[in-house]
């Protein structure tokens, strides 16, 4: 390249410059290496679990129904005891949420034998129709987990990112999440496509108001 005075200069001077050597031909480059190949897509109606570090555990699911309806089952309390209630035989009696930043869910499962489990937590992060980041506390640890909502042609795709304190405490999240998520999806799946079939046909393109509301 010529010098920065030069290659301003009007075109006759530039052209009075001797051009520099040619520059020796070294060895040819090596050819480029292959694009990885595309990982494959998840199979419709499977819930798709990964580890991708020692204390996070990543769960995804695609649904097919509009973000607007599948943040509202995840976030309404009229929706969620419909659904996200595990293995046969389980109900959902007490469903409470304080859907913003601060405030609380605290939800009650009660088995066929009438043993109660409680979990609550607080949302940190609360941005309608796309995200939520909520942290619990177990046994002194803490969790954070990052539930994201990515549509795409009038289906949803829901990302659970969790990170948890430990390694240990990743396999017991992944051995429990291995036991009932699949069957909420599952659940979810023929609640979402009734929804829809009962649905006007004038389509919102806003969640429905809250139950509270």
């Amino acid at each position: 390249a010529l010098p920065s005075h030069v290659a301003d200069a009007p075109a006759a001077a530039a052209a009075a410059v001797p051009s520099a050597p040619p520059a020796a031909a070294g060895p040819p480059a090596p050819p480029a290496a292959p694009a990885p190949p595309a990982p494959p897509a998840a199979p419709r109606h499977e819930t798709i679990y990964s580890t991708p570090s020692d204390r996070e555990l990543v769960i995804v699911r695609t649904f097919d129904a509009p973000r607007a309806l599948v943040w509202a089952a995840f976030t309404d309390p009229v929706h969620l005891p419909k659904w996200h209630t595990g293995p046969g035989g389980t109900t959902m009696p007490v469903c409470e949420i304080d859907l913003r930043p601060g405030g609380v869910w605290r939800f009650v499962w009660r088995n066929a034998q009438g043993r109660e489990l409680t979990a609550t937590g607080i949302y940190r992060e609360v941005d309608p129709p796309r995200r939520i980041v909520s942290v619990t506390r177990h046994d002194g640890e803490e969790q954070t987990s990052t539930t994201t909502f990515a549509d795409a042609n009038g289906r949803t795709t829901v990302t659970v990112v969790m990170q948890l304190a430990s390694a240990a405490s990743r396999d017991q999240a992944l051995k429990y999440a291995k036991f009932g998520t699949g069957t909420n999806h599952a659940r979810l799946d023929r609640y979402l496509a009734s929804a829809i079939d009962t649905a006007p046909t004038t389509h919102s393109t806003t969640p429905p108001p809250r139950a509270d509301q």
